[in-house]
């Protein structure tokens, strides 16, 4: 079993505390390792729909950053991702509360990622499933630095 670095993981959690999108949203890492993470989001009102569930952007947004951070876990200092496709099943509603995705890489090759999450709800039911598929792109120094 393959391990994450602790420069690795030190860097990928302090990206999930300041990225902008994530804090907009209430977005927050909860569980980080090699080719996994898990995250959280509290739905409120502001994040409903005229009829009072969970907008689908924010299932889609949990999928794609709860997989975008497994997906940092197994990169080398040098590579940068973004996303290419995604597709989500929405199963249920997601009424205001608590929402929790786990994300886990099922592929990582040269150029390509590929991922997949489940979101649940506090009565662990499940509300969404996700695939998505990132571009690897490598040579960026400046993460180099940054994980080091």
């Amino acid at each position: 079993m393959t391990r994450l670095a602790p420069g690795q993981a030190a860097w990928v959690w302090r990206l999930a505390r300041t990225m902008p999108f994530y804090k907009h949203l209430g977005l927050r890492l909860t569980k980080l390792g090699y080719g996994q993470s898990e995250m959280q989001v509290m739905v409120t009102r502001g994040l409903t729909q005229d009829v009072g569930v969970a907008h689908g952007g924010v299932a889609a947004s949990l999928i794609d950053s709860v997989v975008g951070l497994a997906v940092c876990t197994v990169l080398d200092g040098r590579e940068l991702i973004t996303t290419v496709e995604m597709k989500v099943n929405f199963i249920a509603p997601a009424k205001p509360g608590l929402l929790r995705a786990k994300g886990k890489i099922i592929h990582k090759g040269k150029r390509i990622a590929v991922g997949d999450a489940e979101v649940r709800d506090s009565k662990k039911r499940l509300v969404a499933k996700g695939l998505v598929t990132y571009m690897i792109l490598g040579n960026h120094t400046q993460r180099l630095r940054s994980i080091s």
